[in-house]
């Protein structure tokens, strides 16, 4: 068993290999309480749980309740699970069981375990008062700027141009950063999980904007408000299935909203995308 703290929430998590120990060295601490404990394991048959209350069917995906549990599962056409995590209501226990698809096409074992294991702490963090969010974060004097947009936009372009050009700056999560609402105010973590990348830093900063990124021949930026300001936020935010626990994410982004600056930047890839929010945020 190890002991990680992320986000400055403690985890026990058992059953791991040398891979999943390997990506989270970063936030491994000394036996200490943990906050919530997670089993891992593999199973070469996963059995379905009983009783269950279909929240939500996707192709491959079921996001279901039972017996007060939080129930996520994989399934192949035969209807064989692949992959199962439960959680209990209070989101303090977990167990994931992965089935080895290597075979059949699917990601290595250790791979969907340790991506397993970034989903349990969405639940994790949205308990807590906290949610991911999908953003390239740099960290430059001290604080955060994260930079937002669908996959495939180039906010990892965008802020790589950062580190090349604007000297101090350093990303300290690609992918998937934890926003945590303290004392009323939203502060940025670096997790392990960080998309493809293996860039990721065990830091705590304060958050000095959001940006939101669209491609564009003209490098320009403004400021998001209101309506405009809350859908961007919400659209690169966890997202939940359970209806239970949305009352929570929509805290925690309403508080984003109203203690963060954000802003649309429409950008090319150059110095000039980057020192147009440069002189936004540091000169305007």
């Amino acid at each position: 068993m190890r002991f990680y703290r992320i986000a400055d929430i403690v985890l026990k998590i058992t059953g791991t290999d040398e891979y999943v120990e390997e990506r989270m060295a970063r936030y491994e601490v000394a036996e200490t309480t943990p906050d919530v404990v997670i089993s891992v394991r593999h199973a070469d048959v996963i059995e379905r749980p009983e009783e269950l209350k279909v929240i939500r069917r996707g192709k491959f995906r079921t996001h279901a309740t039972s017996n007060g549990e939080y129930v996520t599962f994989d399934e192949l056409k035969d209807g064989s699970l692949t992959a199962l995590i439960r959680m209990d209501g209070a989101i303090t226990r977990a167990e994931v069981v992965a089935r080895d698809i290597e075979p059949l096409g699917g990601a290595s074992l250790q791979v969907r375990q340790f991506n397993m294991l970034a989903e349990v702490f969405r639940y994790v963090v949205l308990k807590r008062g906290g949610m991911i969010f999908h953003s390239s974060a740099l960290s430059y004097k001290g604080e955060a700027i994260l930079f937002s947009a669908p996959s495939g936009t180039g906010k990892s372009t965008h802020t790589k141009l950062w580190c090349q050009h604007v000297e101090g700056a350093e990303v300290f999560n690609d992918d998937s950063p934890a926003i945590m609402i303290e004392n009323g105010v939203p502060v940025a973590y670096g997790t392990p999980w960080s998309g493809k990348s293996i860039v990721n830093l065990n830091v705590r900063l304060p958050i000095r904007a959001i940006v939101f990124l669209e491609r564009g021949e003209v490098n320009s930026i403004r400021r998001l408000t209101g309506k405009d300001a809350f859908l961007h936020v919400a659209s690169q935010s966890f997202y939940v299935p359970f209806t239970g626990l949305l009352p929570a994410l929509l805290d925690v982004q309403e508080c984003v909203v109203n203690s963060v600056s954000t802003y649309k930047l429409a950008c090319n890839i150059s110095k000039e995308a980057v020192n147009t929010v440069y002189d936004q945020l540091y000169k305007g």
